[in-house]
């Protein structure tokens, strides 16, 4: 009979965490309780390396592979033999954008590194590592990825941390010092490189405290990041009107920092069980678990700076690692449930394929509602709900073809699901249809403090103005809207308002 693992410290947090997950939105946040896929399927990934032998050797060989295939992916995307996931960059592997393929790619350099030191005897395996690494290290630099790049360092340096300290420990003061100015300037130089973009995760962060602060020991439930945020970003902008921000606030749904992600959805439980988890990690081990532990570090670095929870690849990849760090040493010679690993590991394969078979039918389903003119009906609401993204486009193309009742409905849903100020903004015409001007005017207002540089919420709160008949305020948001010309479409509202307020001044001086 095969022996199953031990319950480790590390088994009884991951169990902890998804249980505080699921009691927190059934009892304490009273949250609809249906997207718990994804949670079940890491489960499933995390339980079955969990049981299987030689844990390291896989989550290693794995990350190795998979790394040298998103290379691979990358370089054909960028010579033109294969479509990228994004219009406006030529090579993200397989995923949407070069965001998260630097961030895996890290992983992977950190992994090929560590390789390298430990199999440097063999010169075979020597070269075909450093040439893997090289590989990885030049499409790393390619997606511009500054988290990538600073994850890809972290885990390399926790790697070599002995013989770092040693050289250290040797250095002259002088040396030292310049070290730490390079370092410096390294990092402002990164800072630099992409200040905009900086700016703007300064701003995700900022708002995320306001949420963290209303809700900071039980958080405000699972996913609810990409359904209260932008009520909150709009929240920030209205108490402070002449925020440096202004100009770097878009439509968000995701935290780019993790932690912060966990904290304001689950609350310090949550965090209090990664920082549990983080505290029962062998951060001392050596040989393979000390490359698991280096890969662990990289991934971690990354998810301060992006969002990693959000992406399936890196789903498996955290539990893979995670499991891996869980084994005791005594286990090695035990002989685990091999068995019941493989069948959990096919579980969880199925659950990938029904999830990602759902969306793809939610999605031609959308598709088709659209290329017929709403003749199409969309059945599947539970999936749409389940991918906002979806949701959106779907709510957004509805208003045109469903009757005014069912498409106020379901912007009022939508809205709960993925707020964006174009949404509010189709919702308000819905009140304004029902000449409920007040409710059209709040949710307009909302809209135009979400992101207070874009013009269309300000030029449908002037174009209400002038439905209720009232030209002075029609003229007092036009004179006093921050205009940000984004397409043709902004041109042409902007060109309206302002030949409204031409032919009204000389009625405007009148009056006065």
């Amino acid at each position: 009979m095969q022996k199953l693992p031990r319950l480790s410290r590390i088994d009884m947090a991951v169990a902890a965490f998804a249980v505080w997950t699921v009691v927190n939105d059934a009892f304490i946040q009273q949250r609809e309780c249906k997207c718990y896929c994804g949670l079940a399927t890491v489960l499933l990934c995390y339980a079955g390396i969990r049981m299987l032998r030689h844990k390291s050797e896989l989550v290693l060989g794995l990350i190795a592979a998979w790394s040298m295939v998103e290379a691979v992916v990358s370089v054909m995307q960028f010579c033109g033999f294969a479509e990228s996931n994004h219009l406006l960059f030529p090579a993200t592997g397989t995923f949407r954008n070069p965001g998260p393929l630097g961030g895996f790619l890290a992983v992977g350099a950190a992994v090929f590194a560590n390789l390298v030191a430990r199999y440097k005897e063999r010169k075979i395996a020597l070269v075909m590592l450093v040439a893997a690494l090289c590989s990885v290290v030049v499409i790393l630099v390619m997606t511009d990825s500054r988290a990538g790049w600073l994850a890809a360092i972290a885990g390399i340096v926790f790697g070599f941390w002995p013989q770092i300290f040693r050289l250290w420990y040797r250095c002259r003061i002088y040396v030292k010092a310049s070290i730490v100015i390079i370092a410096v300037c390294f990092l402002l130089a990164m800072y630099l490189h992409k200040a905009q973009s900086a700016a703007g995760r300064l701003l995700i962060w900022r708002v995320t405290a306001d949420m963290i602060a209303d809700s900071p020991v039980t958080g405000h439930g699972s996913g609810s990041f990409a359904e209260k945020y932008m009520y909150y970003q709009a929240g920030y902008f209205k108490n402070h009107t002449d925020s440096m921000f202004a100009d770097r606030a878009g439509v968000v749904d995701r935290s780019f920092n993790d932690l912060l992600r966990a904290w304001s959805e689950g609350g310090i439980v949550a965090v209090a069980i990664i920082c549990f988890i983080a505290c029962n990690i062998d951060w001392k081990a050596s040989g393979k678990q000390r490359i698991v532990n280096a890969a662990i570090i990289s991934m971690a670095v990354f998810a301060m700076f992006s969002y990693p929870s959000c992406i399936i690849h890196f789903q498996f990849l955290c539990a893979a690692l995670l499991a891996c760090a869980s084994c005791k040493g005594s286990e090695n010679k035990e002989r685990n449930a091999t068995f019941i690993g493989s069948m959990l590991l096919a579980a969880c394969c199925g659950m990938v394929a029904y999830s990602q078979n759902r969306e793809a039918s939610a999605a031609e389903n959308v598709r088709r509602f659209i290329s017929t003119s709403g003749d199409a009906a969309v059945d599947d609401y539970e999936a749409l709900s389940c991918t906002p993204s979806l949701l959106a486009i779907y709510a957004t193309y509805a208003t045109m073809y469903l009757p005014h009742v069912e498409s106020k409905k379901l912007l009022e849903y939508t809205v709960t699901k993925t707020p964006t100020p174009d949404l509010l903004c189709d919702l308000a015409l819905e009140y304004a249809k029902d000449k409920d001007y007040a409710r059209a005017e709040e949710t307009l207002q909302t809209a135009k403090y979400m992101m207070p540089r874009k013009i269309r919420p300000q030029y449908e709160l002037y174009r209400l103005a002038v439905a209720c008949g009232d030209t002075l305020q029609a003229r007092s948001i036009i004179s006093q809207c921050s205009m940000e010309v984004e397409n043709t479409s902004a041109l042409r509202m902007v060109g309206e308002m302002k030949r409204f307020y031409a032919n009204t001044s000389m009625y405007h001086g009148a009056v006065n």
